[in-house]
């Protein structure tokens, strides 16, 4: 009996970290399949990262302990109208590899009465189906990758908030320290009825305008200190307010 029970434990523990990965592969491969360029990939203090799409990948310590329940990144290469499309096929992609892993897991487990490849089999199809379903609730700033797919595919406002997301990210990582925001390209975070989309577009906005225009800077610092009040510290440990202007 202890030995079952021992058998299980580890391969909980063993099957949850290595689904985080195959779920992580799967947004990055997706994308990579897509044109995208690989730039990070995270689970626990593990991180494989680049700074640039330039620079060769490296190895080093994640200090965000948010970012230990797993991150795949990969960014565009160019400005086109078909990446929000690309975007919702990354997000999809994670939940899509932690099931068929899952059921190939379980059912080679099944034939060879495998009770650790069962529980891994268990563990990725679950992070799998919680990641695939739409749920209403966020971890930190992000919806789960199927609420976030559902808000692209359903369009209106929610695309519209989603394609201003993926807007400032493939602009930043384009341009580099030149991208320069205005408020017509975040017309839908600010206007949003989510206090922490209209927090974050402000927060683009404000490190924008420092750029430039440091009392329009201070407009938008102001707006965005003010929704700080309303939004979760995750989100702002995310997105902090460090350089202050008066």
């Amino acid at each position: 009996m202890v030995s079952i029970l021992f058998r299980m434990l580890c391969g909980w523990m063993i099957g949850t970290i290595v689904s985080l990965y195959i779920h992580e592969l799967g947004h990055v491969m997706v994308g990579i399949a897509n044109g995208w360029k690989f730039i990070l990939l995270t689970v626990g203090p593990l991180k494989i990262y680049r700074n640039d799409v330039h620079e060769k990948v490296k190895v080093g310590f994640e200090k965000n302990i948010m970012n230990w329940f797993g991150i795949g990144a990969t960014v565009p290469v160019g400005h086109s109208s078909n990446n929000l499309h690309i975007w919702a096929k990354i997000l999809i992609g994670g939940p899509v590899f932690s099931v068929v892993s899952g059921i190939l897991l379980m059912t080679g487990a099944m034939c060879a009465r495998n009770l650790f490849l069962l529980m891994f089999g268990l563990v990725s199809l679950a992070i799998g189906l919680v990641n695939a379903i739409p749920l209403p609730f966020r971890t930190g700033f992000f919806y789960n990758d199927g609420k976030r797919f559902k808000r692209i595919k359903e369009g209106g406002t929610s695309a519209r908030e989603e394609s201003e997301i993926m807007n400032i990210v493939e602009k930043g990582v384009i341009d580099g320290e030149k991208a320069i925001f205005h408020e017509n390209e975040c017309t839908s975070l600010i206007t949003s009825e989510d206090p922490i989309y209209r927090y974050y577009g402000y927060y683009m906005l404000y490190h924008s305008a420092m750029k430039y225009d440091t009392q329009l800077a201070g407009n938008y610092f102001r707006l965005a200190e003010e929704l700080g009040k309303e939004i979760p510290s995750s989100v702002i440990k995310m997105f902090p307010l460090d350089d202050k202007v008066e």
